[in-house]
């Protein structure tokens, strides 16, 4: 029997990512361990809907030595960027996963590093300009003011490195004033789906592997930004507004 035509958008999904023969292997795998049947429709659970939000206002006291960046690297909304990119169904990141990602931070060496535009997930020779100061300042999971959550992070440059001026100078002057994340989902084995209204989402579930963060231009999530820079010793979130 043919696919339902909201699995032919979710197997466009994984043939996006992967490839023909392998995107057709593993959603495959993925049908048999979800159990679905793909002839009829996606099963609709709980409505969700989308939500937006924007991040302001952070107090900052200088230290000599380490520049900090601070923000959100990934929350629960929708990543609405990956419609821009032509894909007809974006990830959302439940709150459980978030807190997942939390731990591998402050648990995690490999969780905790920083690129640029992604360098720490290249295949052959990752590189990275930061680490969370988790010893300081642990990453936390922090409820927004529409409801939604986000993942806080506090990231130290590395101070002797050559290209750390330069990164500095990006974010003081805009360039770089955002983050991504970088993660495994070991061939969609650790994604679902739902429905948020009428659309469906890939939900990214709390067995995903963080790979590390990366500082931005374009993020994935508009609302995973850059909220402060500078020499600290100590930083207060102070608000949250729609």
């Amino acid at each position: 029997m043919p696919k339902h035509p909201d699995f032919i958008k979710i197997y466009g999904r994984f043939i996006k990512q992967y490839g023909k023969e392998k995107g057709k292997n593993l959603y495959y795998a993925w049908l048999k361990k979800k159990k679905y049947d793909d002839t009829k429709p996606f099963p609709k659970g709980k409505e969700k809907k989308e939500f937006m939000c924007a991040v302001i206002g952070i107090e900052v006291k200088e230290l000599e030595g380490c520049f900090h960046v601070e923000g959100l690297i990934a929350t629960t909304h929708i990543d609405e960027v990956d419609r821009e990119e032509g894909i007809d169904i974006p990830d959302r990141i439940l709150r459980e996963t978030l807190d997942s990602f939390a731990l591998q931070i402050n648990t995690t060496e490999d969780a905790r590093v920083m690129g640029v535009h992604h360098s720490e997930g290249h295949p052959f020779v990752p590189e990275y300009f930061g680490k969370a100061d988790v010893e300081n300042n642990p990453a936390r999971v922090i409820k927004l003011t529409d409801g939604e959550y986000g993942l806080y992070v506090d990231t130290k440059l590395l101070k002797d490195d050559p290209a750390t001026p330069g990164i500095i100078k990006d974010f003081q002057s805009g360039e770089l004033n955002s983050f991504s994340i970088t993660y495994d989902t070991e061939g969609f084995m650790t994604t679902d789906f739902d429905w948020v209204g009428d659309d469906l989402v890939r939900i990214l579930l709390p067995g995903t592997r963080l790979a590390g963060y990366t500082a931005a231009s374009n993020p994935k999530n508009p609302i995973a930004v850059a909220t402060a820079y500078g020499f600290k010793e100590f930083k207060e979130l102070v608000g949250m507004e729609k």
